[in-house]
């Protein structure tokens, strides 16, 4: 019943957003999920001291968070003709999905890039759809460069690039080359900045409480080498 109204075509249906995407955090106010994920990315050892405050914020935040994503993939599913026919089943089951996670009121990085991923996603589809050809490639691989910043997983997700480019467009090197361009040269430019910047990186380490404590580290400088790297990725997306 509940899936048979959700896969209509109402745009009311996203009113109820808030409330299913308020299901995976409201178990927080009773039992507070620790801040125990390794910052596996540039900068969640950054924020991974602001995770570990008021459990309230994280629910806020996460709340949010939840309902910017569930929006999107709504969108990208009607948008893209993914469904068959337009609905509003994310609505519902990607609260629920993510309400079966074994800690669902905690926040770590796969969440925070997860709206970047989304969003390269989106525009490989439609891209694909406008025959936008490499524009939309490099545009993917930008948007997985930015996420693997929060999660660093994220860049792998250029293998599905390849695998969706394989089955919707003859062979040709340079789509299996301008995605990997666009997630190297992201990750270039926000190294080389913090490296310009001064901006030491952070990583996040587990205590026995469950508090995550900062640890900074430097990166060996081969500036020389960043700023070749930086010149050859330019190079290539140019090509």
């Amino acid at each position: 019943m509940l899936i048979s109204l959700y896969r209509n075509d109402r745009p009311s249906l996203l009113l109820s957003l808030p409330l299913w995407c308020a299901v995976p955090w409201i178990g927080g106010l009773w039992h507070p999920a620790p801040v125990t994920v390794l910052g596996q990315g540039m900068v969640y050892g950054s924020i991974a001291s602001w995770l570990s405050g008021p459990s309230w914020a994280i629910m806020v935040a996460g709340w949010l968070l939840t309902m910017l994503i569930a929006a999107q993939l709504v969108f990208l599913l009607n948008d893209a003709e993914l469904g068959g026919r337009r609905n509003h089943l994310p609505v519902v089951l990607f609260p629920l999905l993510l309400a079966l996670h074994p800690q669902p009121s905690s926040m770590g990085p796969e969440l925070l890039g997860m709206p970047l991923v989304v969003l390269a996603m989106r525009r490989l589809w439609l891209g694909n759809a406008a025959r936008a050809g490499l524009s939309s490639l490099f545009d993917t691989g930008l948007f997985l460069g930015a996420a693997s910043i929060f999660h660093l997983p994220y860049a792998f997700l250029v293998i599905v690039v390849w695998a969706i480019n394989a089955v919707m467009r003859p062979f040709h090197w340079r789509d299996h080359l301008v995605p990997v361009v666009g997630v190297v040269l992201v990750r270039f430019m926000f190294w080389g900045g913090a490296m310009l910047l001064g901006v030491q990186r952070t990583v996040s380490e587990p205590l026995s409480s469950g508090a995550p404590v900062a640890v900074a580290t430097t990166a060996n400088g081969s500036y020389p080498l960043l700023l070749a790297g930086m010149l050859a990725a330019f190079t290539f997306a140019a090509v």
